[in-house]
């Protein structure tokens, strides 16, 4: 049948395959193409969460939480660590707008790489265009070398993992800056272009270090395609050895500062293995790469580390013969075909600043290579396009080119499952355990996520089995004692933590924790002494001065612990914790604006730090600055589910500022979530009363008292309230159990004399009760009438 159809259909089949042809040859359907199946593989990221691996780089950097000077200038300035300003104020801009929800950094990621691989596609355009095959094949080399450089499974952990965007930001940058300088050297735009792809390589140094490899690839352009382009005739082409080192000499300075900084003044570099090792594992380094480039199963988010072994490793074989017959064959088709050794050089120069050349702390990544492979999908879509041309006409060209389709189809799919295991941290981890079951850093990493769920024994599982396998790692026990004693099983974490402190004299963390186990037990003194090596070994570590400090005041020892508190906020960035702290202290020794002052600047340092305008609007309540209280206490409740003291706060504030019905309405939302708070039930009987709702607030009061029978604060306003009610013989005997609880109240003394005598006939009793009334208050304003009555009734009584 479909034979007949083809043959009385073969025109009509013709008009649809020249059509067919027509819209496959259309530019715009070939981006859309590539960047629609790259949106359809990496879709999935888009409802992930965070894994647990380096996530605290957002979300505990404080210099992410607002816009103060101190935060900003942490970011902008080298403080001794990574710096990546321009992905730190991306995740700053992100966190004002989504704080933590995973969504909306895995849609930036997503967005992110839509546009490196647009960049790409662009690069290899310009590329093929200028120095390619005149041979119009040659014009599907973009098309194919973006998609295999879209869909390739080892880009799926700079997507997939919130921590990757600084791969695709440097990336986006990295690729306009090349895109810019191409134009430069062909002359189009004249010295414009130079400065904007400066301007965009910054920005991608700023993004991560690895964008020094910058002026090495435009080198590797001028030397490889520029200068073996005789047709160009332009002198900046063929210049001396002088002009071109004063064409890269802009690029050049910021590369070697951003180098020698990261290599001398933070831990990036591991300086303690400069030597011949971390130069022998390179070949290592280097199969790994190629074996995961060619066959991209098997991926995890931390390798185990390639070391030198013996020259006759295979893999140090392997890659070393590999890498040489590479390079050479670079070097020898230079001429004839520039383009592939313009890729080769493009992979080898990208890699170098991570290639353990200076020794890094990890050394095979799959982000290592993300740019590096952009060179590999170009020498594989020439490759794959002068076979087809060879084949052409033969019948091996149809199975050539759905070979090809059928590899697109194979890496997206494997992409595909490589996003599933990026999903959340537990499949993360469990992958990789089930990969690499010996290695206990999959194992401490499926505990932490364990951990953040609350899943304790889980977690505590997770590390012993990392302790059992890495028997030498402190850390394991460190986080198993920490999870015994959450658990309160307090003996046992302190077994831990001596058993950490073995392995590891300098856990400055284990001997922090041991205070705090020591000073729940009451142990003052060997806590101090903890908490003070705590600090000799790690003197930033602010914890071991917060919980100092908590001691010392604990003690009375006030000016010592005040002393502690004072040096831990003049650090340049001062955790928003110990600002908390030293406002709540304030404000219960009265000390309110220094308290106030310390709250504003926790919330300046972290807009959504609750807690914080909690302690604010308390602080506004004592100041009565009722209307600043109720903007705090508004925040509170936006923000988070409310406890029940914010809602009383809220009831006092309204109260006070003359709105009882508000009052009345927050005072009812805090006593539905705490009924057994005395101070909540009284406050809104109170309000209540005034407001002639009189048996509600007495019903208040009797359950009150049915908890707390010998609440006097409700017994004094009950016997009022039963009085009020006519209820007299009720409100004397609450008026008698408030006496018992404190026989010195002149003011129930009084009352409770009035019914006596205008009630219940009590004549003496309310005599002993007026006289002991003026005996405690002979100033107050019922005196005179006391007194008066009294002299009636001993008239009365003798």
């Amino acid at each position: 049948m479909i034979i007949f159809y083809l043959q009385f259909n073969r025109g009509k089949i013709n008009m649809t395959g020249s059509a067919l042809k027509k819209i496959l040859r259309n530019r715009s359907f070939r981006y859309f193409s590539v960047l629609l199946a790259t949106a359809a593989v990496y879709f999935s990221t888009l409802s992930a969460g965070f894994v647990q691996w380096d996530d605290n780089l957002l979300t505990e950097n404080l210099a992410l939480r607002g816009l103060s000077s101190a935060q900003l200038s942490e970011i902008l300035l080298p403080q001794g660590g990574a710096y990546q300003p321009v992905r730190n104020l991306v995740f700053l801009i992100g966190y004002q707008l989504w704080k933590f929800d995973p969504f909306g950094y895995h849609l930036v990621n997503l967005l992110l790489y839509l546009l490196v691989v647009f960049l790409a596609f662009r690069v290899l355009e310009a590329l093929v265009r200028g120095w390619g095959s005149s041979r119009g094949a040659d014009s599907v080399v973009p098309w194919i070398g973006a998609a295999l450089f879209a869909v390739h499974p080892l880009h799926v952990e700079a997507v997939a993992w919130v921590q990757g965007n600084k791969d695709l930001l440097a990336s986006v940058f990295f690729l306009a800056a090349f895109l810019s300088y191409v134009k430069y050297a062909a002359g189009r735009g004249g010295l414009k272009f130079y400065w904007l792809a400066f301007l965009l390589f910054l920005l991608a140094l700023g993004s991560k270090p690895s964008a020094t490899a910058f002026p090495l690839v435009i080198l590797a352009f001028d030397l490889i395609l520029v200068r073996a382009d005789s047709g160009a005739g332009s002198s900046k082409r063929s210049g001396a050895a002088g002009a071109l080192f004063v064409r890269y000499l802009p690029y050049l300075i910021p590369a070697a500062l951003l180098a020698v900084y990261f290599t001398f003044f933070t831990a990036a570099v591991d300086r303690e293995n400069f030597g011949g090792e971390n130069l022998l594992a390179i070949p290592r380094i280097l199969w790994s790469y190629y074996r995961l480039i060619l066959l991209p199963v098997g991926l995890l988010h931390r390798y185990l580390d390639p070391v030198f072994t013996g020259a006759m490793d295979f893999s140090f074989l392997a890659g070393t013969v590999i890498s040489a017959g590479v390079i050479y064959s670079a070097i020898r088709l230079r001429k004839r075909y520039p383009l592939i050794s313009f890729g080769i050089a493009w992979f080898y120069v990208c890699w170098l600043p991570q290639s353990n050349l200076v020794p890094i702390a990890i050394r095979v990544a799959d982000r290592y290579i993300f740019l590096s492979l952009l060179g590999v999908c170009l020498i594989a879509a020439l490759l794959a396009v002068r076979l087809h041309e060879r084949l052409k006409g033969t019948r091996a060209a149809m199975p050539a080119r759905l070979g090809l389709g059928a590899l697109l189809v194979l890496l997206a799919a494997l992409s595909l499952k490589r996003c599933q295991d990026w999903s959340d941290g537990e499949q993360l981890w469990k992958s990789a355990i089930a990969r690499e079951p010996q290695a206990a850093f999959f194992y401490k990493g499926l505990a932490e996520v364990y951990m953040e769920r609350g899943e304790l024994e889980a977690a505590y599982e997770n590390f012993s089995s990392a302790s059992a396998l890495s028997p030498g790692d402190s850390r394991s026990l460190t986080s198993q004692a920490y999870i015994r004693k959450r658990q309160g099983r307090l003996e046992e974490a302190e077994t831990l933590y001596n058993q950490a402190l073995e392995l590891d004299k300098g856990n400055f963390y284990a001997i922090n924790s041991l205070g705090n186990i020591y000073a729940q037990q009451g142990l003052d003194s060997l806590a101090a002494e903890f908490y003070q090596r705590a600090i000799v070994l790690r003197p930033e570590y602010y914890m071991a001065y917060f919980n100092l400090a908590s001691l010392y005041r604990n003690q009375g020892r006030t000016r010592e612990a005040d002393s502690l508190m004072l040096r831990l906020e003049s650090v340049h960035l001062p955790q928003p914790a110990v600002l908390l702290k030293r406002g709540m202290d304030l404000s219960a020794e009265g000390e309110l604006n220094s308290a106030r002052v310390r709250f504003e600047r926790a919330i300046s340092l972290d807009a959504d730090l609750i807690r914080a305008y909690d302690g604010l609007g308390k602080v506004y309540l004592k100041q009565d600055s009722l209307e600043q209280a109720i903007a705090c206490f508004r925040r509170v409740l936006s923000e988070s589910v409310a406890g029940w003291s914010t809602y009383s706060d809220l009831g006092l504030v309204f109260n006070r500022a003359g709105n009882p019905d508000s009052a009345i309405y927050y005072y009812r939302k805090a006593y539905a979530l705490e009924p057994d708070s005395a101070s909540t039930t009284i406050d809104l009987a109170v309000l209540l009363n005034k407001q002639n709702q009189t048996e509600e607030a007495v019903e208040l009061a009797e359950h009150l008292l049915e908890k707390e029978p010998r609440n006097f604060m409700a017994l004094r306003n009950l016997g009022n309230w039963l009085a009020a009610m006519g209820r007299n013989e009720e409100a004397a005997e609450r008026y008698s159990q408030a006496l018992e609880l404190n026989p010195n109240d002149a003011n129930i003394h009084y009352s409770l004399a009035r019914l006596y005598i205008q009630f219940l006939n009590r004549p003496v009793e309310a005599r002993e009760h007026l006289e002991k009334s003026l005996d405690l208050d002979p100033g107050a304003p019922f005196a005179p009438v006391v007194r008066q009555v009294l002299e009636q009734m001993k008239a009365v009584l003798k």
